[in-house]
């Protein structure tokens, strides 16, 4: 079991009982997707876009029921770069969102119309990274 699944499958104890965690997409989208893949290069892989989109659909009724004080959705920059999930319905989750639901989204290149009805906008650049050190990625940590 990855680190990931792990995080997303376990419980934390808090003031209103468990935390409830879930993962729509452990073994999504990305793991179908080349590893070469950049944000303007889509992959050709139907089987990667469909998951993907079933991935969105999801995370847009989780947004929308306002039932999780936190959304993740990692990498997601990727598949509306590729045209697999449409900018504007995005656009349209993030703008409709309960006031008390935060939408983290990760990824290169977010299409401007995401950062424009973000709230916070943070870009990373590498001060360090392990890599230039030698140290491979981990299974569970990296991926």
């Amino acid at each position: 079991m990855t680190g990931r699944r792990r995080a997303c499958s376990s419980s934390s104890p808090g003031s209103g009982g468990p935390a409830r965690r879930r993962c729509c997409a452990s073994s999504g989208w990305s793991g179908s997707a080349p590893a070469t893949a950049s944000p303007g290069t889509a992959p050709t892989s139907t089987r990667a876009a469909a998951k993907a989109v079933a991935a969105w659909e999801f995370s847009a009724g989780l947004i929308a029921a306002g039932e999780h004080r936190m959304v993740m959705l990692d990498e997601i920059s990727y598949p509306m770069n590729w045209g697999w999930i449409e900018t504007d319905a995005v656009v349209a989750a993030l703008r409709d969102r309960p006031a008390d639901v935060s939408v983290f989204l990760t990824g290169r290149e977010m299409p401007q119309p995401v950062v424009d009805v973000a709230d916070t906008v943070t870009e990373m650049v590498p001060v360090k990274h392990a890599f230039e050190q030698g140290i491979r990625a981990r299974r569970g940590i990296d991926y």
